[in-house]
């Protein structure tokens, strides 16, 4: 190989390049300058710059020879590369093809492809050398030389001979050598490193950028401050490598308005994630691969074992990846990252690492969580252990309530279970999980378990959990016939899934289930129980009896206050779990029929936050349509129609079953009430199964219906959906008017045929029923009773009406006892009195978005009389004086005034005549509507 002399001394042009910020390497630069100032006065000078792969070593290689574009230097450049490491001489021809054509150095060296890749079997032809390095010291003697050689670690070996050659001979030339290395445990070149730095020269070691660092990138690209949380992510993701901090400033200009304010992770960052690890060792990029594949368990042991690498190897590796900012504590530092390492495994070879990594987690008993993921990602023959690890899995992510993940744990190893018992218990656990995440598609899981439970061999919760699935689709029969057998009756033998099998009952058809629905070999389980025993279950501690006996001592008007004590004690007590869905349910519904609505709705938001958070979707339908009932019976249309809307829609009508009738009833009769005809008819003529019209569920569907049917007028249907409701309640022992008024309701039609007799029967048979009735039951039919009545008995009635309506919080009814006071007091000729109640009852109307109604009153006579009243002086009220005013304005006489708030008489006409005064208004007629809206006398007065 010849080398000719052309030597030139007029410095080279180069194009200025768009340069990233230089962030924390200014030092580097300035020392890098120093060392050309002193190269320049003859005083050569070599630069050895090291850091981790991406760690800016190029940029401040650039930002340096970038200076030099007037400085009369002379510029040679080389870059090693892996593709390149045995092309013979390649880093010197590139050196000498960098400078200007007019500089006559290219075509100076010929290159050639080594056949070996031994370091000590390449020949270095050292005449060659020595005319390169006379050449390059020859032209130092006319001007300065820098030599800038990045990525030096893969450079070919006679290149680096050579620049050894040339690194002995520079001490008094102009001439400054600067080599790009990475800095790993141990370097790529051993040899060409110790000589280098045997002799004199200059270290400078790169690191990652610190937090501060990063800030000021962000700034100096975005030309804006970001916040500590946006700097502190920039930090943890990119480790501090300023390759990857330039990507994610990169992702976050495509998208900066992010809600979270979080800087994405992004496209940029996935690319440069995958071209560090392409562009550095292909043994680093394996071991990254290793790291994304055993994820949270990654560990230098395990790596070695499932890559067949020496530990020495992946000690260095992981340190190296360490170092240029993927990894912390060997994982890499975002999901992201991993996951787009873990996607550049070929997909055959990601399944036979999956596989490896579950056996050597299962060897060494890891988690069973990890291992289960492993045999989940593989297409690999799963070995026979792994079906006991898959189901070990599945019952530890239940425990943190991750259905769905449970879900296909389980769905494999029913796949690969072979033992037919096994399979039992694998198909039992799957069938309910997804019971709690879509019923529908549980049910031929549960059909799979019927022989199984005939036979005898299925656990207790499994078999409950079975006649659950059964009865919720209406197949009371199919339940009645596997537990006719022996070995049907004998699951049931446990106490505790006998009290569950009761509950389940009890949801579905009531406290006392009729024979017809219900297994004659389990007759005991229903039986009643002595008046003992029911007192002995608070200290039994049995919540599921419990439940019960609060439900039904609620409809039964027995004792209230007892029911409430029982219900609440379930809720504080009873964790809420796949078992106990149906106690807390019947405890919740137990407080909204004892008109403690308040309590109810914190109890229903409680339960549904813990539905969410479990991501059971069957329950958060279930806890929705109980707050649906809640807002309901508060008289909230609005809310009730969007909760019993979005829980219906969250399962399929065969998911729903028989339940299918609770969403729709509470729909139907809001619907009704809000003035949505339409609606309501299209959603009465909706098809449910006919085993709806078997269950509880079935009696409130014909309820609402009823009241669907009674607002589009249609009275014949209103009137047969309300007797249909009332003769099954009759005949299943559920006649409560606590649960269902259904006389009421049939009374309301009789009067709109003016059988005034009928409904008057039907309200007085529901007012003496030896059930009783609640407070809320009671207001209703007393407005229905006093609409049988002359107007001057009605006032005493309706009064009373208001009083209870008030106390149980129903605003819709309240409004509706409001407006038939009114109409009473108008016919009464006291006109003043009904303009100000139909005021009262047209806020209500609104409040509850009772569109029906205020179209109602709005036509009404006393809605028309302009009875203006000054309420400026309402302020100069008293609090007794407000008492006895609202109390006035409601139309009690002195008397009723004296008793309930227990003053003499006299007191209150002294009061009557100071309030007349303040109000200036002449008499009770002509007080204002406010007084009436103020809920707080009311709450006051004494019984």
């Amino acid at each position: 190989m010849s080398i000719g002399r052309h030597i030139s001394t007029w410095p080279p042009l180069r194009k200025a390049r768009t340069m990233r910020p230089l962030i924390e390497r200014h030092d580097a630069l300035e020392t890098l300058n120093r060392l050309f100032t002193e190269a320049t006065k003859g005083k050569g000078q070599v630069a050895l710059v090291t850091g981790g792969p991406a760690s800016g070593k190029t940029a401040l290689m650039d930002a340096f020879t970038d200076q030099l574009a007037d400085s009369g230097a002379l510029l040679l450049t080389a870059t090693g590369s892996r593709a390149e490491m045995r092309l013979q001489m390649g880093v010197i021809d590139q050196l000498f093809q960098s400078a200007e054509p007019s500089a006559g150095m290219r075509g100076l060296v010929t290159v050639s492809t080594s056949d070996t890749d031994d370091d000590a079997a390449t020949p270095v032809d050292v005449g060659v050398s020595h005319e390169v390095c006379d050449t390059l010291l020859e032209m130092s003697r006319h001007q300065p030389v820098v030599i800038a050689v990045d990525d030096i670690q893969f450079a070919d070996q006679s290149s680096l001979q050579t620049l050894l050659y040339v690194r002995r001979r520079i001490r008094s030339t102009r001439l400054l050598m600067l080599l790009n290395e990475w800095a790993r445990p141990l370097p790529t070149q051993p040899l060409f490193r110790a000589e280098i730095t045997r002799q004199p020269h200059e270290r400078i070691s790169l690191h990652t950028l610190s937090r501060h660092g990063v800030a000021e990138v962000a700034v100096a690209v975005l030309g804006k401050q970001l916040s500590e949380q946006e700097v502190d992510h920039l930090h943890t993701v990119s480790g501090g490598n300023p390759l990857l901090l330039h990507a994610l400033i990169e992702d976050h200009i495509a998208e900066p308005d992010r809600a979270d304010s979080t800087p994405r992770v992004g496209a940029a960052f996935e690319h440069e994630v995958l071209a560090c690890l392409h562009r550095w060792d292909s043994n680093l990029l394996s071991l990254a691969h290793g790291v994304a594949l055993l994820g949270r368990d990654s560990s230098p042991e395990l790596i070695c074992q499932l890559l067949d690498i020496r530990a020495q190897a992946a000690a260095q590796g992981l340190e190296t990846l360490t170092i240029a900012g993927l990894l912390h504590r060997q994982r890499f530092r975002h999901p992201v990252a991993q996951r787009v390492v873990l996607d550049s495994i070929p997909p055959d070879r990601q399944s036979v690492l999956h596989l490896s990594a579950a056996e050597l987690l299962y060897r060494q008993q890891g988690n069973a969580i990890s291992v289960a993921e492993h045999l989940l990602a593989t297409q690999e023959a799963l070995p026979p252990w792994a079906v006991e690890v898959l189901r070990d899995a599945a019952e530890q992510v239940l425990l943190r309530d991750d259905l769905r993940t449970a879900m296909t744990f389980l769905e494999q190893a029913l796949r690969s279970c072979a033992d037919t018992r096994d399979r039992t218990l694998i198909e039992s656990a799957l069938a309910r999980v997804k019971w709690q995440l879509t019923p529908s598609s549980s049910m031929p899981h549960f059909a799979q378990l019927q022989p199984a439970l005939r036979e005898g061999t299925i656990v207790d919760s499994a078999a409950v959990a079975l006649v659950r699935s059964r009865l919720w689709q209406g197949k009371h029969s199919a339940v009645r016939e596997i537990l006719g057998t022996d070995s049907g009756t004998d699951v049931f033998a446990d106490i505790q899934a006998r009290a569950e099998l009761r509950l389940t009952y009890a949801w579905v058809y009531g406290p006392e289930p009729r024979k017809e629905v219900r297994p004659d070999s389990l007759d005991d389980v229903f039986g009643k129980r002595d008046e003992d025993e029911a007192d002995a279950t608070l200290v039994s501690g049995n919540p599921w009896a419990q439940a019960i006996r609060a439900l039904t001592l609620v409809w039964a008007e027995e004792a209230p206050d007892e029911a409430v004590e029982l219900a609440e004690y379930v809720l504080r007590n009873c964790v809420f779990g796949d078992t106990t869905l149906e106690i807390v349910l019947i405890a919740v519904s137990a407080l909204i029929y004892a008109d403690r609505l308040d309590r109810a709705e914190h109890w229903a938001s409680l339960l549904l936050k813990e539905a969410i958070d479990r991501h059971a979707i069957t329950w958060q339908a279930l806890i929705g349509c109980i707050s649906a009932q809640i807002w309901l019976r508060k008289g909230n249309l609005e809310n009730a129609l969007a909760e019993a809307s979005r829980a219906l829609g969250m399962l399929n009508t065969q998911g729903w079953g028989v339940l299918i009738g609770l969403p729709l009833s509470i729909l139907l009769t809001a619907d009704a009430a809000a003035g949505r005809q339409g609606t309501a008819t299209e959603r009465a003529f909706r098809s449910v199964p006919e085993e709806v019209f078997q269950t509880l569920f079935g009696l409130q569907y014909l309820h609402g219906r009823g009241h669907a049917h009674l607002a589009a007028g249609q009275i014949f249907a209103a009137r047969s959906d309300f007797e249909a409701c009332g003769e099954l309640m009759k005949q299943w022992n559920m006649d409560y008017p606590t649960f269902i008024p259904w006389r009421s309701d049939l009374a309301a039609t009789h009067l709109l045929m003016d059988n005034t007799a009928t409904a008057r029967d039907l309200a007085a048979q529901q007012l003496n029923h030896p059930a009783g009735v609640g407070v809320r039951t009671k207001g209703i039919t007393l407005r229905i009773l006093a609409a049988t009545c002359e107007p001057r008995q009605r006032l005493a009635l309706l009064r009373e009406a208001v009083d209870c309506l008030q106390r149980c919080g129903d605003r819709l009814e309240l409004a509706r006892a409001l407006a038939e006071l009114s109409k009473a007091h108008h016919q009464l000729g006291e006109f003043g009195r009904a303009s100000t109640i139909a005021g009262r009852a047209a806020e209500e109307a609104k409040t509850c978005h009772a569109d029906e109604l205020v179209r109602h009153l709005a036509t009404q006579p006393t809605a028309e009389l302009d009875h203006q009243v000054s309420v400026q002086g309402l302020a100069l009220l008293s609090e007794a004086e407000r008492r006895v005013a609202a109390l006035a304005a409601m139309g009690h006489t002195n008397r009723e005034i004296g008793r309930r708030l227990r003053i003499t008489i006299s007191t209150v006409e002294q009061h009557l005549t100071r309030i007349y005064r303040k109000l200036r208004v002449d008499s009770r007629a002509g007080l204002p509507i406010e007084l009436y809206q103020d809920k707080a006398p009311a709450d006051t007065v004494r019984q």
